[in-house]
């Protein structure tokens, strides 16, 4: 079972939570039905919400596809705590300002915020494994008595 994986996948829908409630209690107070009113502060909330929405579902998939693969739990742990931080700085960086910021460009390098570096641990896990098998192999060729 994907424990950290569902850790994080916790955390994260604790933050799509507090970012939904922010939508939509700012339209109620702005009395908003539907769409953003014309309201920048509005839109900027929905893209807010609308972002994570789009990417975090892909970096905790691959995340679970890394847990499932055997990559070390701290490995699984950074990219899980840079994936959630990069998406705060991302609603921080663009709640404010609608402009390239700080937040929203921490989250442009972020590690698995989109699956960018989700699906390059991955790969990396992969060689992990083939590096680990052949090391294996080698070792046990190495001690292993051979019969004629």
């Amino acid at each position: 079972m994907p424990k950290i994986t569902l850790l994080f996948a916790s955390l994260h829908a604790l933050m799509l939570l507090v970012l939904a409630a922010r939508v939509a209690l700012y339209r109620h107070a702005q009395k908003v039905g539907m769409g953003d009113g014309g309201d920048k502060y509005l839109a900027r909330r929905i893209r807010v919400h609308a972002n994570f929405v789009e990417y975090v579902p892909m970096g905790l998939v691959l995340m679970g596809l890394l847990e499932l693969s055997g990559v070390a739990a701290v490995v699984l742990c950074i990219c899980g705590a840079a994936m959630l931080l990069a998406r705060v700085l991302h609603a921080i960086g663009l709640t404010r300002k609608s402009g390239v910021s700080f937040g929203r460009r921490c989250d442009l390098a972020d590690v698995g915020g989109d699956g960018r570096a989700g699906a390059l641990a991955l790969v990396c896990g992969d060689v992990n494994r083939l590096l680990q098998l052949s090391v294996g192999r080698a070792l046990h060729s190495a001690t292993s008595v051979r019969r004629c």
